[in-house]
């Protein structure tokens, strides 16, 4: 006969679980009902195209402000666009293209069906700069919000003008921007031939010919001049056009030779900066080259009037006169659009002088709260295999970018978990703190549902976490954290207990990376140390010090790496390995664990734990319209205890295959898969069945202002 205590904790807590339940279920219905009138979608107004020298730009107006992600692919070279709640029905084929940069303009599947994916086919590797522009008026019509994609050519073509270049003109007014081409004005600089300077057409010294036709040619004789450079010195500047010197150009060859050190800039992440031909007079052959760097004049929130000032506090990081730098403005921008439950838009706009930009970011309100409801049967038979989950994220509550989290879950044989979690922005470099509590309730069921044992788990978590690296392409975060684990086992039968407590410190180090390898895929993982101590129970010191000798302190190295490479066709291979080594024997709850529906699929959960193990994983998936087929293999392997105490077989092996789908309807998602053990390894729960079945459907809801 179990406690009455423990009976009414279970019921208490059932109780709670099944009314969170029903009340978000009733949640999910009535924002099921309501999403079609409350959804914002984003149209597409227009779409346009230009080319130039150095780069290809595609320009998408829409009707608000756009929120999207990008990343590039090879083979072929191409750039991919994901907009966020963009209604897909707008018509790419009807764009004219020209230049030989850009070879198509094409939509593909997205990845959520609310949203839209444009691919631009490019005939070379291109970099990829992509900013948004909000509404002005332009050649007195009004624009709409522009999302402008540049494609810039690393190497453009140059023209070398030896006795072939052609000029219209010995005084040409070259328009250039040196911020940003949609501007509001354009910045006009102009090589003159006899204002300011020697007449470049009447003299005619060494360095400076002019033809019948009257068009005129500059030999360079010296090494080039540059003014305006903080970022490289004139001798990196003139590195880069080595092969210059010595040449004869004309006045549009001499345009291309800045074309080529715009493009220097730019491919160094300096995507605003131009290099200009000022007034001067060459009869030396030393060509002066002005660089315009381009730097931030005013840096404001804009927008959400009630967030502007919390939001200002990450601009902060960027300073008025700072050169505009790709990577540091990318970081600043990802980290404030990072907070929970708001959307940020950044905006480049014309500065108060030649080069200076002001950095405009609207702060939107975008999200109250986000939910999930899953039912699944990835559970151990003994303590529930079929689950109910219900987890509720509750954005910017209290402050802005704070976050509270509750996760609740609870089984057929009545294991229950609640898990609180609070974390929130320390200033605007990206630093986050938080503080977590998870209590977990277990009996055992099934064949041992009259033995009396159930338990109880309890951690209390504190840390904090940084961005080491932000960015579209590549992201690396560490976080530092405090765990103290208090275990509890009891018999109800023996009216024996004891309690174990371990505290731990683990460093951990996650990070992302998107590439163009052999057609582009993603790679992403997570490297940790723990260094702990565990206290256990008075009662069994004896027996521990005689066994597996886990008291006291321990360390452990884990490991999780993945990726997802896209291969021909609609085919991806998703590969996967995770690894745990121990200095000392561990207890259960440190151990590495085989078998279930994320790890060995063909062997129930709790199949094998050990203190070192590694487990390889391997599928390769189709997609569909709204499905995903995949068939895989897993492998693993693992040492029972670091150090054996005992007689027997202290490593076990187990493999398995299968198939499976997963279907994706919007807020729904159905996951389904079979496998089948390919190793000699028979499980060790006999009533588990030879053909293991995994099944999981999950709703999604969120709710905006």
């Amino acid at each position: 006969m179990k406690k009455s205590a423990g009976t009414y904790v279970k019921q208490a807590n059932s109780a709670i679980v099944l009314f969170a339940y029903l009340a978000f279920t009733v949640l999910a219905l009535f924002t099921g009902c309501v999403e079609s009138v409350s959804a914002k979608q984003v149209n597409v107004t227009d779409v346009r195209f230009s080319d130039s020298r150095d780069s290809a730009r595609i320009v998408l107006e829409f009707d608000a402000p756009p929120s999207f992600s990008y990343f590039s692919l090879a083979n072929p070279d191409r750039v991919v666009i994901d907009l966020q709640k963009v209604d897909k029905a707008f018509n790419l084929s009807r764009v004219g293209l020209s230049g030989n940069k850009v070879s198509k303009l094409r939509h593909s599947k997205p990845i959520r069906p609310r949203d839209s994916r444009i691919v631009i086919e490019t005939s070379k590797k291109l970099s990829a700069r992509l900013f948004t522009l909000a509404p002005a008026d332009k050649d007195n019509k009004q624009a709409g919000h522009r999302l402008v994609i540049d494609l810039i050519d690393p190497n453009p073509p140059s023209e070398v003008a030896e006795g072939n270049a052609r000029s219209n003109s010995a005084e040409p007014n070259v328009a250039v921007n040196a911020l940003e081409p949609d501007r509001d004005q354009d910045i006009t600089t102009v090589i003159d031939a006899g204002h300011e300077g020697v007449d470049l057409g009447s003299i005619g010294p060494s360095a400076v010919t002019q033809n019948a036709s009257g068009e005129v040619f500059v030999t360079l004789q010296t090494n080039i001049r540059f003014t305006g450079n903080t970022q490289y010195s004139s001798i990196t500047l003139n590195e880069v056009l080595a092969d210059a010197i010595g040449k004869t150009y004309s006045l549009e060859g001499l345009q291309g030779l800045t074309d080529r050190i715009t493009a220097y800039y730019r491919s160094n992440g300096f995507a605003f900066a131009r290099a200009l031909l000022p007034v001067q007079a060459m009869t030396d052959g030393a060509l002066l080259i002005q660089i315009v760097e381009g730097h931030y004049d005013n840096i404001k929130a804009i927008g959400d009037s009630l967030n502007n000032a919390d939001a200002q506090v990450f601009l902060n990081l960027l300073q008025t006169g700072d050169i505009i730098h790709t990577a540091n403005l990318e970081r600043v921008a990802l980290i404030l659009d990072d907070q929970p439950g708001f959307k940020t838009t950044p905006v480049l706009r014309p500065g108060s002088e030649l080069g200076a930009a002001n950095l405009l970011v609207e702060v939107e309100h975008d999200q109250d709260y986000s939910a999930e409801i899953r039912i699944d049967n990835y559970g151990n038979r003994y303590t529930g295999r079929h689950r109910i989950h219900v987890d509720l994220n509750i954005n910017s509550p209290f402050l802005f970018g704070d976050q509270f989290k509750l996760n609740t879950l609870y089984s057929d044989e009545d294991l229950w978990l609640g898990a609180l979690n609070y974390n929130l922005p320390i200033g605007g470099s990206g630093l986050r703190a938080n503080v977590g509590y998870a209590h977990n309730y277990y009996e055992l069921g099934k064949e041992f549902s009259d033995s009396g044992v159930h338990g109880t788990a309890q951690v209390s978590s504190a840390g904090l976490s940084y961005p080491i690296l932000r960015s579209h392409k590549t992201n690396v975060n560490v976080a530092l954290s405090y765990q103290q684990k208090v275990l509890n086992n009891s018999n109800d039968i023996t009216l024996s207990s004891n309690t174990n407590r371990s505290d731990s410190i683990p460093l951990s180090l996650n990070f992302d990376h998107r590439d163009t390898l052999a057609g582009g895929g993603i790679s992403y993982g997570t490297l940790s140390w723990t260094v702990g101590n565990l206290t256990v129970a008075t009662g069994n010191i004896a027996i521990d010090n005689a066994t597996a000798k886990t008291a006291g302190s321990y360390d452990k190295f884990n490991l999780n790496l993945a990726r997802l490479q896209s291969l021909p066709g609609n085919l991806t291979l998703f590969s996967r390995v995770s690894a745990q080594w121990a200095g000392s024997n561990l207890n259960s709850s440190e151990k590495f664990g085989l078998g279930g529906a994320n790890n060995v699929r063909a062997y129930p959960v709790g199949e094998a734990y050990g203190d070192v193990g590694v487990l390889v994983q391997l599928e390769v998936r189709y997609a569909l319209k709204h499905s995903t087929l995949y068939t895989f293999y897993d492998a693993g392997s693992l040492r029972t205890n670091k150090n054996s105490w005992a007689a027997g077989n202290n490593k076990r092996s187990l493999s398995g295959a299968g198939v499976g789908l997963q279907l994706n309807l919007g807020q729904w998602a159905l996951e389904a898969s079979a496998a089948w053990q390919t190793s000699d390894n028979l499980s060790n729960d006999e009533q588990s069945d030879s053909l293991m079945k995994w099944a999981s459907i999950k709703y999604e809801f969120e709710n905006g202002p």
